[in-house]
């Protein structure tokens, strides 16, 4: 999968700073303005390299009571995305590629996403499968060991 786009600490203390100024400046009014500066901090915690950042990215994005400050459109599905592939959610992450590639079907990234998304279930699923033939050949070389024994 070509590399996704990374941000630093500083990029998200200022997007906070930001946030946290037009919140002071609307009064617990919920500006457009003010929504804008939330969606680029989800974005900006999104293409984090902290697990951490990216965990509350999601929580964000995800959160209910601010579903009325992100609208649900393609660029929403995409940093989802993004953010559920850093954190290997791939089975959320293949659907919210899919949710924008429904709302906008020529946006390339979202389909190199998904296809990324699909790749790693496919290669999470052979090594779920190696392990469980692991246990099992484990299992069985045990059962004959004490059979062998008993003779």
């Amino acid at each position: 999968m070509a590399e996704l786009p990374w941000t630093d600490s500083a990029t998200i203390e200022e997007c906070e700073k930001i946030v946290d100024k037009l919140q002071r400046a609307a009064g617990g009014a919920n500006t457009e303005e003010l929504q804008s500066a939330r969606f680029q901090l989800a974005w900006a915690l999104a293409h984090s390299k902290i697990p951490a950042d990216v965990d509350l990215a999601i929580k964000t994005l995800e959160d209910p009571r601010a579903s009325s400050d992100f609208p649900r459109n393609r660029e929403y599905y995409y940093t989802l995305a993004v953010a559920q592939y850093r954190s290997h959610q791939y089975i959320n992450c293949r659907a919210s590629a899919t949710k924008a590639l429904e709302l906008a079907p020529s946006c390339h990234q979202s389909a190199v996403l998904r296809d990324a998304a699909l790749e790693a279930i496919a290669r999470d699923g052979m090594i779920g499968l190696g392990v469980i033939g692991g246990i099992g050949v484990a299992v069985l070389g045990g059962i004959m060991a004490s059979m062998s024994r008993k003779r």
